[in-house]
């Protein structure tokens, strides 16, 4: 009952908390908020792709308020994921970010699906733009994502209509870059996450301009969050944290920081 609490969508967009979305679909696409066809305890979207529906049929996540801090793309941190589970292989997927209110601020680029009915992770290198080539821009405000399925608007000649097809989506997550084990710490002005996949420990390696409130959470495979370090003020300067993984089973997990500089995000590979 009521309305829906105000949006704060951030990256990892893992679409279990209860806040709004603003899942907006053009061209004839139709999304809604659902279980998971293959988990029920975990929530993903369903678009539903009309056989009428346009080339450019898809759906945006945070139409209207954005992402609560733009996507940190920096030189070797061009990467987004999304889950996706497609009906077919082969299927042309776009994916856009862009600024809200100012839709000539974007940058695109496609990925195929590779399986049928079944769930995998598409990496999208906004680094290779297309088919636009508008070419990222480090520091520009990219604060929602637009989803495609059957993208089609640059093929010549135009492919037949494909028939009405369900798509479901989950997990957006910005990729950092993996750091090897003799790679220096990479400092900036966001935090940057290095994990250690066989100690206890997993690190975050940070440098602040200013003194700032740090916070970072843990989520599981299904978009729980299973583990939080709670906030803490660090100085200005590089600083290391360290968040204990040895409670966690063995698996893959989504590690957020949050700091008043910015949000970082990473996967974490736990193992025994």
């Amino acid at each position: 009952s009521g309305p829906p609490p105000p949006s704060a969508i951030s990256l990892p967009v893992t679409f279990e908390e209860m806040i709004n979305y603003e899942l907006t679909d053009f061209g004839g696409n139709t999304s809604t908020l659902v279980a998971d066809p293959t988990n029920a305890a975990n929530r993903v979207v369903q678009s539903v792709r009309a056989a009428d529906a346009q080339c450019f049929a898809g759906t945006t996540v945070a139409e209207v308020s954005g992402f609560t801090a733009p996507i940190p793309f920096a030189p070797g941190a061009t990467r987004l994921s999304v889950r996706v589970w497609s009906p077919a292989a082969g299927i042309r997927v776009l994916f856009k970010v862009e600024e809200v209110g100012v839709p000539q601020i974007n940058v695109e680029t496609l990925a195929t699906t590779t399986v049928a009915g079944a769930w995998e992770t598409l990496v999208f290198n906004f680094a290779n733009p297309m088919p636009n080539a508008n070419p990222i821009t480090f520091g520009a405000n990219y604060n929602k994502a637009s989803i495609f399925f059957d993208f089609s608007c640059d093929l010549n000649p135009a492919p037949p209509a494909p028939p009405a097809r369900t798509y479901y989506w989950d997990d957006i997550t910005f990729l950092m870059p993996v750091a090897s084990e003799t790679a220096p710490p990479v400092f900036g002005t966001s935090p940057s996450v290095f994990p250690n996949p066989t100690a206890g420990d997993a690190t975050v390696r940070l440098e602040l301009a200013l003194e700032s409130d740090v916070s970072v959470e843990v989520f599981d495979g299904l978009g729980r969050r299973v583990l939080l370090v709670s906030d803490q003020t660090v100085a200005a300067g590089p600083a290391l944290l360290a968040v204990p993984t040895s409670g966690l089973a063995p698996g893959v997990y989504i590690v957020r920081v949050r700091s008043d500089a910015g949000i970082a995000t990473t996967r974490l590979s736990v193992v025994r």
